[in-house]
Order: C-alpha cells, then structure tokens, then sequence
C-alpha cells in the first residue's frame, strides 16, 4: 500500500511546511487540508481507501482525525499519556514526580496556597500550555473550562537544560536542544551521553510506537519532563527529514 501524508496547511507553516516537502520531495502522496470548524476528514474530497495515511498538524487537526476512520493511523493513546500514568513508570527519573492530582475548579485556590507551581492537563492533549503559574498568569491563560478536567501539579523544579527527543519503535532516532539555562536554545544534538540518557528513558517506557519525548538536565541528572505525539509536536532545530525517512519505514514495515 501507499503512504500518504496529510497534513494541515493552516496556522502551522513551521510544523507541516518540513512534512510537505519532505513528501515531494521523495514522490509521495501529499495531501492538505485546512483545520475549519467543519473539517471533517471522511468528508474531505479524498479516497483514503488502500492507503498507510500519516497525519500531522495542530492538536485540533489531530483530535479531529481521531474522530474519524483514520484514528488507526494516530500514535495515541490517552492512559499512556496521561502524568499519573508516567509517575508509575518512571518514578523519581519524572521532572514533576512529585505532584499531585487536583480539578481543574480548585487550582486557582490550590496556587492562592502554595504560590507558583508547574502545572499540566494530566491526560488531555493542550487543554492548556503546561508551565509553571502563579494566580494571575493562571486567571489569564487560555484553557479549556472543563470542570472535569485533571490537572497535574508540581513543585518548581530547575532545568540545567532541555530537549526534545524523536523515538520510532522504541529507538531514539533524533534530539534537539531548545533550551538552557532557563533561556531558549535552538541547537541540534550529536552528544552520546544525552542520547543514551534518553534511549534509557525510552528502553522503560514509551505511551506509543512513535512518540516525542521531553528530556531535562537537572542537578539530580536527567528527568523525564513528558510525552508529546509526535504527530502534533514541533520540529525545533531537529533534522525533521531523518525523522521522517524513520517513521516512513516503521509504516512500511509494520502496516
């Protein structure tokens, strides 16, 4: 079967311009779409029948796609991305293994209390940024208002620096630096020791085939900052080509 990429061609340029061209340039099928209020991805123009479909864009193009007959080509599962659920694998090797659950309705009270904390939706995909809050930064940010909603909270924690890692069936195939010293740092990884520190987070677990993860260099060593899907994440400085020529032949292989 074929492989076709679809990707969002709206609000997401750095993200989906890389995965476009890489398609063309490699004589792949390509198609795009823009994340509307009625994009419905069975409903599209497009004959997805006898097709290995690769989807990459925003978190709404993606949750839309996942609501669709062409879920079974996202790399997602929500238990495997959800913080609690990362607590239990990895223990104190998580940056922020020593929050708790909270409701969404009581953070608000729960930051007037202990003052600034590092926040995240627990297991659903940007609901809100996670970073660290204060009350008024809290009172500001955009978020989904969902009473239900989990929040995973977290003490402070200093980050000597950070990057993101691409894994493709369990092999670390690309890391780049995107920040240090608290400050944004865009630079391609080639050092063996951040390169093993992540394959051994990966080698413990990883919430699906092909994922990215986020790492961080702290006092106590590396920590596993959190999961991202690959298929809605951006590219940094990262080699996206190499990532790609990666997930194409995992597809091929395993579809």
């Amino acid at each position: 079967m074929n492989i076709a990429f679809f990707v969002q061609n709206n609000l997401v340029e750095r993200m989906t311009v890389p995965v476009a061209c890489y398609a063309r340039e490699n004589g792949m099928l390509l198609y795009d779409r823009s994340s509307a209020e009625d994009f419905n991805p069975d409903d599209c123009g497009i004959d997805w029948t006898d097709l290995i479909v690769f989807p990459f864009g925003s978190v709404q193009f993606i949750r839309k796609i996942q609501n669709s007959s062409l879920r079974k080509f996202i790399f997602h599962d929500p238990i495997g991305f959800s913080s609690n659920h990362w607590l239990n694998m990895f223990g104190d090797k998580l940056l922020n293994g020593s929050g708790q659950i909270i409701p969404l309705s009581n953070v608000s009270d729960y930051l007037s209390v202990f003052g600034p904390m590092h926040l995240r939706p627990n297991s659903v995909d940007k609901a809100f940024t996670g970073a660290v809050y204060d009350i008024d930064t809290w009172a500001n940010t955009k978020k989904i208002e969902d009473p239900q909603l989990l929040c995973w909270a977290s003490p402070v924690q200093h980050i000597l620096s950070e990057w993101r890692c691409w894994i493709v069936d369990g092999q670390v195939v690309e890391i780049c630096q995107y920040r240090k010293d608290n400050a944004m740092f865009i630079s391609r990884t080639f050092e063996q020791s951040v390169y093993d520190a992540a394959q051994d987070m990966a080698n413990i677990y990883t919430p699906s085939e092909c994922v990215v993860m986020d790492l961080a260099l702290t006092k106590n060593g590396y920590k596993l900052i959190e999961f991202n899907p690959i298929q809605s994440s951006g590219w940094y400085g990262a080699d996206s080509n190499a990532v790609l020529r990666e997930i194409t032949l995992y597809l091929t292989k395993n579809t």
